[in-house]
């Protein structure tokens, strides 16, 4: 029921007014955001009806910065009391403050304010960063009502962020009934570079495929960072060797390693066999995120790369990169990276998955290396070491070998049993090379 909120909760006090009305003071006025954080984190703490009161009859003149804390305070309390509220703040004065509690009773299950959040969107009222924020705040209403005043938003002329926040909404809607839309904004001389580019990629991605060379231009230029379009080309059912050309031009001028990395993982996918030169060239790369994903691509195409490439690869002072190095070189029948893999079960911050990574080995060289880790400080060095050994001592003695179960080892236990099945086990380990080597001698 749309109403006000309960006389009970606007009587009702805390022994220390004066702080709520201090917190809620800081909350809505205070110029310094993290003395405003703080205020918002115990408030949210406290859930005081009585400072509750306050922000319900304060928010109407704070700031957008400051109204949107106050609405996200409003939906932590309890649904007794977050509802009057809500319901009270569907008719504050501004299409924000509107906006926010008609979705939070939307949320709360009161399904019939979605006439109110299609209003507050349509308002002329709202600025452009209110605007956004509605529609970065908006779940996924379905509503014809509010689908049509997102729609309504995309005009010429509207500011990139806005416009980013509503193509994003919509893709993720599967909302193609705006394309004609997009394409005049696309279309339209104002619209700034990244603009274009986040409309090319809209259309691309719901299939508008004869949008591709403009998207490719965009994306040659390398002005755009690939990071504001990734999330709509990743949901692209295909891309033409148009794109994966712009593709590959972006990523050669993109600076920023994430942005990189996110290009050359789209590259991997989506261009096959036409992007494994550009993959291959950022295995020499300085930042480890990059060369991880060039080398994941890889893995991923027939003949991405060479076991030349991948020896070089073990000579990177990164941890991560040697490991996956030599895991490939391994599936290959390649034991290249066996030493470089030791050294780091000994020591570093990766032991873990070096010690993962060596049971694929399966050779007697791992076998004392496995025992030590047993004895690792870190119990989930000590784990990956359990499990490893196991496998290595199935594989090496497939009929009769030592249980290490049956030695009393538990690796998570108290350290003096586990050292003594621990010796248990490398006596046994002993025993069998000293067998070896006799079978061996003349």
């Amino acid at each position: 029921m749309k109403g006000s909120i309960p006389v009970l909760l606007l009587a009702a006090q805390l022994p220390a007014q004066i702080d709520v009305e201090r917190l809620v003071a800081n909350l809505g006025s205070e110029p310094n955001a993290e003395v405003r954080l703080s205020a918002y984190r115990q408030l949210r703490s406290l859930k005081s009806p009585a400072a509750l009161r306050l922000v319900v009859e304060s928010l109407a003149t704070w700031k957008h910065h400051a109204q949107t804390l106050g609405t996200q305070l409003i939906v932590q309390y309890p649904i007794k009391l977050r509802l009057p509220a809500l319901r009270s703040i569907v008719h504050a004065k501004g299409p924000f403050l509107s906006f926010s509690g008609a979705v939070g009773l939307w949320r709360a299950g009161e399904r019939d304010y979605a006439a109110e959040i299609a209003t507050a969107l349509r308002s002329r009222d709202a600025t452009n960063l209110e605007r956004t924020s509605m529609v970065m705040e908006l779940p996924l209403v379905r509503d014809p009502a509010v689908e049509q005043a997102m729609r309504g938003l995309i005009e010429p002329g509207m500011h990139v962020d806005l416009l980013d926040a509503v193509l994003y909404h919509m893709i993720r809607k599967r909302d193609t009934k705006a394309t004609a839309a997009v394409s005049a904004v696309l279309r339209d001389a104002r619209t700034p570079i990244l603009g274009r580019g986040l409309c090319a990629a809209f259309l691309v991605a719901t299939g508008a495929s004869d949008h591709s060379r403009a998207l490719a231009e965009v994306l040659a230029t390398g002005q755009v960072p690939f990071l504001r379009m990734k999330r709509y080309l990743q949901r692209a059912p295909h891309l033409d060797n148009t794109v994966i050309v712009g593709l590959i031009e972006c990523v050669d001028k993109e600076t920023l390693p994430r942005g990189i990395a996110a290009a050359l993982r789209l590259l991997g996918s989506a261009g096959g066999s036409r992007g494994a030169p550009t993959l291959r060239k950022f295995l020499g790369h300085d930042d480890e995120l990059v060369v991880m994903t060039a080398l994941n691509a890889l893995s991923r195409l027939a003949g991405g790369v060479t076991n030349k490439q991948l020896i070089q690869l073990l000579a990177s002072d990164k941890p991560t990169i040697v490991i996956k190095a030599a895991d490939m070189l391994r599936r290959r029948d390649d034991f290249s990276g066996m030493s470089r893999l030791l050294e780091l079960a000994k020591d570093g911050p990766k032991k873990a998955d070096a010690v993962h990574v060596l049971r694929g080995f399966r050779k007697a060289a791992v076998v004392e290396p496995l025992i030590d880790a047993l004895l690792d400080p870190a119990q989930p060095v000590r784990v990956q070491a359990y499990y490893s050994l196991g496998i290595v001592l199935g594989s090496l003695f497939p009929y009769k070998r030592i249980s290490l179960v049956s030695t009393g080892l538990n690796v998570a236990g108290p350290a003096a049993p586990r050292q003594r099945a621990v010796a248990t086990i490398r006596r046994w380990w002993s025993a069998q090379l000293a067998k070896a080597a006799k079978q061996k001698s003349p």
